[in-house]
């Protein structure tokens, strides 16, 4: 004659989800736990003490930043229960930059901004600048200020910021402000050319600027010269023409392997233009031919 019994004992939880961090909307959540114990046990997952779910699984298809917090699993049956705990961490986008726009001209200003508050639980990679209306963002911007030209004077804009980390770009940080009627001329344009060249030597040309309220005294030519190692040297002047009629200048002395920047600004009684770096030409010096001079 055998004699069977029925051997209970209280849950003991044998695996569970590890910690987690997750972005924000595009993250998936999956917590689960398993647990032996007889009578066969009952779960619930509950986050900081309210319960979430009634099974031994809790699914989130779009994360929201309220899913963060501590989780956790209970099993239970007649003999007792067993717990334990999974820490939700979610990243969400940055807050707002602060947002301080300086040297207000006619044609330029300097977007200064601060880093938000919060960086959403993942570092800040990099800005996006927007100056509205009728200019394209700058996205990837590093560091804390950017010059924008070419505005147009005595016009009301508005200057957005917002920051970026792995979720994302965030909210914005604005400020409105209105160009000067009258200021330093507006940034001289550069004719495009060839990026690449294999001469000593190369003709700039440019437009004439927006005089902003004064007539234009001067033309200032500035280079960067990049090593191949990547060090620069600092933007340096390399001509100041006063001829207003030369709109063009013939820079000499070019040597392989190094790239060149140019950037052409403009003088008027009030002052010379923003110089915005973003408008530079670039040109990459490749081996000489044999017939450069």
């Amino acid at each position: 004659m055998k004699v069977l019994y029925d051997v209970k004992y209280k849950p003991s939880i044998v695996s569970n989800s590890p910690d987690q961090t997750i972005n924000e909307i595009t993250g998936l959540l999956k917590l689960t736990c398993e647990s032996d114990g007889y009578p066969a046990p009952t779960y619930t997952w509950s986050r900081d003490g309210v319960v979430v779910s009634q099974t031994s699984v809790y699914n989130s298809d779009s994360v929201t930043r309220s899913e963060a917090g501590t989780y956790t699993c209970t099993a239970t049956n007649e003999m007792g229960s067993d717990t334990t705990t999974v820490q939700v961490t979610v990243n969400f986008a940055p807050g707002p930059p602060i947002v301080t726009v300086s040297n207000i001209e006619a044609s330029s200003i300097k977007v200064n901004w601060a880093p938000p508050s919060s960086d959403g639980g993942s570092p800040v990679i990099d800005y996006k600048v927007e100056v509205d209306p009728a200019k394209p963002p700058r996205e990837g911007v590093a560091g804390d200020q950017v010059v924008i030209s070419d505005l147009t004077k005595n016009t009301e804009y508005t200057v957005k910021v917002t920051a970026r980390n792995v979720v994302g770009y965030g909210e914005a940080g604005t400020k409105t402000i209105r160009t000067k009627k009258q200021g330093p001329p507006s940034l001289p344009v550069l004719k495009p050319g060839d990026n690449t060249t294999t001469s000593k030597e190369i003709t700039l040309e440019w437009s004439e600027p927006d005089e902003n309220g004064g007539a234009i005294q001067a033309y200032i030519v500035y280079f960067l010269v990049t090593f191949p190692d990547g060090q620069k040297r600092d933007w340096t002047e390399t001509a100041n023409i006063t001829d207003l009629s030369v709109l063009s200048y013939t820079f000499k002395g070019m040597k392989p392997g190094r790239t060149y920047s140019f950037l052409v600004t403009a003088y008027n009684q009030y002052g010379e233009s923003a110089r915005d770096y973003t408008k530079a030409r670039v040109v990459q010096v490749n081996e000489m031919s044999t017939n450069s001079t």
